[in-house]
């Protein structure tokens, strides 16, 4: 460990009561994807602090019902190309959801509340990695921040994602704050995402008089969705879920319509494009004579991304200044959650995603957080800076 890794050690260890501080004042501002207001209480709150550190931030609206992204850069005359901490600001927890103010709480090593995992632990540790770096002077290179504020919803209906390619383009590159597994593994690759909404027409009926008479889309879609979970393969790595089914409105009469939804995660063009004909084969087949069927088909604005030799090489330098400091080393994974991590990747930049706190139950009321995770990492991660070429 050298002498600025351990002033940088040193400094989280002194300041951990205050970043469970930050992070309780930042969760109990609470602010769900589409509470446009809550969410501009939240993006001030992350402006302040940031600024306070340095940074001069812009904010850049992107639809008029959402609250638009966060940038911001430390250092612009410093030489070189930036290093990027991305992430986003919202949660998928309505105000409210978890009974009363002030939700933040922490039983033994855990911490609780909206977004603890995902994503505000990360953002918390974003901020005091540039506290740290800071605290011992660091002026190598400029600091960018990028935070969404409608990611849970997946940027639909807006260009969030293509203003984060963008303006990820000039940096070295990229840490995203994301939520981690307690397995101690940082994500170098995700999945794609493609979510099928399925309208399956029938005939109605008295369940008892006219069963014979109607054309049941239940039963029809019953059989479907037997077909469209066996498009999983665990072998490739690709899940199919059925996540949504509703049809019928009373136990004794066959209803004129059911639906249905389903979420695809797969790895790699040649899987993406199988799975999606196979599906759409399902759809289009009728199982029952008299049933048609329509669909619309989502693919997620957060796009995979697999690893590179240039992913490969940042991981391998996270590893080793974790392994010079006394930190544990941390394993790879490839997700199946969508980060925004894709659309920095798009970019052409290295990026390592799931840097943000570990823990477990995401979007979930269940949500926890390591306690410990919050300063190992913002310590790791400023040192990581400190040390980058």
């Amino acid at each position: 460990m050298s002498a600025i890794t351990s002033q940088i050690k040193e400094y989280i260890e002194c300041h951990k009561q205050e970043m469970l501080d930050k992070l309780k004042e930042f969760i109990n501002l609470e602010g769900q994807t589409e509470e446009k207001e809550n969410m501009e209480r939240v993006r001030a709150w992350a402006i302040r602090e940031f600024e306070a550190e340095g940074f001069v931030c812009s904010t850049t609206e992107v639809a008029p019902d959402r609250c638009g992204l966060l940038t911001g850069i430390l250092g612009a005359d410093r030489p070189g190309k930036p290093i990027q901490f991305s992430g986003h600001l919202d949660t998928v927890f309505p105000v409210g959801t978890f009974n009363g103010e002030n939700p933040f709480h922490i039983e033994g090593d855990k911490m609780y509340g909206p977004g603890v995992c995902d994503m505000k632990g990360g953002v918390i540790i974003a901020l005091y990695a540039v506290k740290a770096l800071n605290h011992v002077g660091y002026h190598a290179r400029p600091i960018t921040i990028a935070f969404a504020c409608e990611e849970e919803y997946d940027h639909e209906g807006n260009d969030c994602d293509k203003l984060i390619t963008e303006y990820s383009r000039k940096a070295l590159c990229g840490f995203n704050f994301e939520c981690a597994n307690l397995k101690n593994e940082l994500c170098v690759g995700q999945k794609c995402q493609i979510t099928y909404r399925v309208k399956v027409h029938g005939a109605g009926g008295h369940a008892g008089n006219e069963f014979y008479k109607a054309v049941n889309p239940v039963h029809e879609t019953i059989r479907k969705l037997s077909d469209v979970i066996n498009l999983t393969d665990h072998e490739k790595g690709t899940t199919v879920s059925a996540t949504v089914v509703e049809g019928g409105r009373h136990s004794s009469a066959i209803p004129d319509l059911c639906s249905f939804i389903v979420d695809i995660r797969a790895n790699g063009a040649d899987e993406e494009e199988r799975v999606q004909r196979q599906m759409e084969e399902i759809i289009g087949k009728s199982y029952i004579e008299g049933t048609t069927s329509e669909f619309t088909k989502f693919i997620s604005k957060m796009p995979p991304f697999s690893e590179t030799p240039e992913i490969t090489k940042l991981f391998d330098f996270v590893n080793k200044v974790a392994a010079e400091n006394g930190y544990k080393t941390f394993g790879k994974v490839v997700q199946g959650g969508v980060t925004d991590a894709g659309n920095i990747a798009k970019a052409g930049i290295p990026v390592i995603c799931a840097c943000g706190v570990t823990g477990d139950f995401v979007h979930n009321t269940r949500e926890y957080g390591m306690v410990d995770s919050l300063f190992e990492r913002a310590a790791l991660f400023a040192m990581a800076v400190h040390e980058m070429n």
